[in-house]
């Protein structure tokens, strides 16, 4: 196992057509939803980095 391994980022529609786009494609301007019949049409997609096998989802920050 390379515990060194680079971790990548894709970001991630969560509405109903899943649509992911890669880092590359975020900071070329793909910032939101843009298919018309997709739920979240018009909303920001989350982030997620992949590290692996695992995919780790951002969100907002629970306080205790």
């Amino acid at each position: 196992m390379n515990f060194l391994e680079e971790k990548k980022v894709k970001y991630v529609c969560a509405g109903t057509c899943k649509a992911e786009v890669s880092q590359e494609e975020h900071d070329a301007g793909a910032h939101v939803c843009q298919t018309k019949d997709c739920t979240h049409y018009g909303q920001h997609f989350k982030k997620v980095e992949i590290s692996g096998d695992v995919e780790i989802e951002e969100g907002p920050k629970k306080s205790i």
